[in-house]
């Protein structure tokens, strides 16, 4: 039996989740949850490391009360946020949160590449939050100097654990300038060198033991290896869904939804630029191709309004869905008025009214509107992928937390009019695990991980209904909103 502990950190919650390997089964429990929001430091927004390491000590604390033996630890963050370590061993500032405006329209005003150029590098689609722009903003403010190290978040972690420092390719991926390596032509334009980063290791390699203060602090007295693991949380939920030689077609649902298959090579070419995809990098080296959809952010930010007036739950939101018109108002979820936090359902409320001249009243049609948007958003990103790849699709995968949402997994049958499968809730953290599990030699291929995967959820399975037409003419209004 092995046991290993996923710490699993979101853009707005985190948890450690104990998973208990036996070989043909595995078994999990969660031990710790907390929120992971955003900090405000001056006018700029920030994470607070101190405090996910404090939480993340707990995690362990908990994992191993009443002398239960943890085998490993491994960290999955949402990716291209980064911090800076200087060359004492010290970290510099309070990493940047992605939303923080430094990079507001950095992508049509920075002159270091053209956006194709950019692009080009990595196959990475051109996203204001991307490691490449926030480090063309870092370079002119507070600068990485040449004895500095950057260290994307799961890593920045493991380092307060361990004081080591080491990189992972499904996250160094996310930066836009990764690919076989650090692309040193961009690099030379911000005075970088490949030195400025952690080396980058194998899925599985060992980044080190938890060091000694922290073991003392939790009274533990056994040395516990960090492995890492995908660092990227998307990387670690996709491998649920790896099969041997197939290319499944899945959307990873969380804050952000990333909808996309797999594919052997990256594929940078005119359409999937145009298309807005993107090509990062997954276990066993496979190319998740997907595009970055701004997912259950949108319905988030409404609910921690609405929770200043009323609790609240995600059930009860869905309810109150159900109590109203199933079509009245659009937003369009990639228009970024909608990516900064607070005051998200006063913002699409104005943005129906003035583009649609619907008034939006009360919290059913507030949500409706955004898992309407959301369910014809997957659509539209479907029809960008069979034209990159040519393939037809008949089943989609639902992984992560907004698989929980059953009115929103019938919504997506009915407007892509296929086949979609949920159930596997907590596939970031399962995907942790198994990153571990091929690091301690217990699995030894994706056929391995996704066949110990299945043995953790039971499916469920929804159908398009009847009313197609219905779909086919409401996502034409919803086309209108995208020109």
């Amino acid at each position: 039996m092995k046991r290993v502990l996923a710490i699993d950190l979101g853009a707005s919650s985190g948890r450690g989740i104990v998973f208990e390997c036996d070989g043909g089964k595995m078994n999990y429990r969660e031990v710790h949850r907390f929120d992971n929001n955003a900090v405000k430091v001056g006018d700029t927004l920030r994470w607070d490391v101190d405090m996910l390491l404090r939480e993340i000590t707990t995690c362990i604390e908990f994992s191993t009360a009443k002398g239960q033996k943890i085998d490993s630890i491994g960290i999955d963050t949402w990716g291209v946020d980064y911090g800076v370590v200087d060359i004492g061993g010290n970290i510099k500032e309070m990493p940047y949160h992605y939303r923080d405006n430094r990079t507001a329209g950095c992508i049509d005003k920075q002159e270091l590449l053209t956006k194709r150029e950019t692009f080009d590098m990595a196959g990475i689609s051109l996203n204001e939050f991307n490691t490449s722009y926030q480090l063309i903003a870092q370079q002119k403010s507070n600068k990485v100097e040449g004895g500095d190290t950057i260290l994307y978040m799961p890593y920045l972690l493991g380092y307060m654990l361990t004081g080591k420092m080491a990189s992972d390719a499904t996250i160094a991926t996310t930066s836009g300038f990764y690919l076989d390596g650090y692309n040193q032509g961009f690099l030379d334009k911000l005075g970088l060198k490949d030195s400025n980063f952690a080396p980058v290791k194998p899925i599985g390699s060992v980044l080190g033991n938890l060091k000694e203060e922290i073991k003392a602090k939790i009274n533990l007295t056994y040395d516990i290896p960090v492995i890492l693991t995908c660092g990227h949380d998307t990387a670690c939920a996709i491998m649920t869904v790896m099969q041997e030689d197939k290319q499944p077609l899945y959307v990873s649902s969380g804050t952000w939804s990333l909808f996309g298959t797999l594919s052997d090579e990256p594929i940078v070419n005119d359409v999937t630029y145009l298309e807005g995809y993107t090509n990062e990098i997954g276990f066993g080296d496979k190319i998740c191709l997907l595009k970055n959809i701004m997912g259950m952010w949108i319905i988030q930010e409404c609910r921690r309004e609405w929770i200043k007036s009323r609790p609240i739950t995600w059930s009860e939101i869905v309810q109150e869905c159900q109590k109203v018109d199933d079509f009245k108002g659009y937003i369009n979820v990639a228009d970024n008025i909608f990516s900064p936090p607070f005051g998200m359902d006063e913002r699409i409320v104005k943005y129906v009214k003035d583009t649609q001249g619907v008034e939006l009243t009360g919290i059913g049609e507030i949500a409706r509107c955004v898992y309407n948007s959301l369910a014809m958003e997957y659509r539209y990103a479907l029809e960008g992928l069979q034209a990159i790849t040519g393939k037809s699709y008949d089943t989609l995968h639902i992984i992560g937390g907004g698989t929980n949402n059953h009115l929103l997994n019938q919504m997506v049958s009915d407007c892509l009019g296929i086949k979609v499968i949920g159930g596997c809730v907590e596939a970031t953290a399962i995907g942790n695990a198994l990153g571990q599990l091929y690091g301690l030699g217990e699995i030894k291929d994706t056929s391995e991980a996704y066949a110990l995967a299945q043995t953790t959820f039971e499916p469920i399975e929804f159908y398009p209904r009847s009313d197609r037409e219905i779909w086919d003419r409401e996502y034409s209004n919803y086309l209108q909103l995208k020109k």
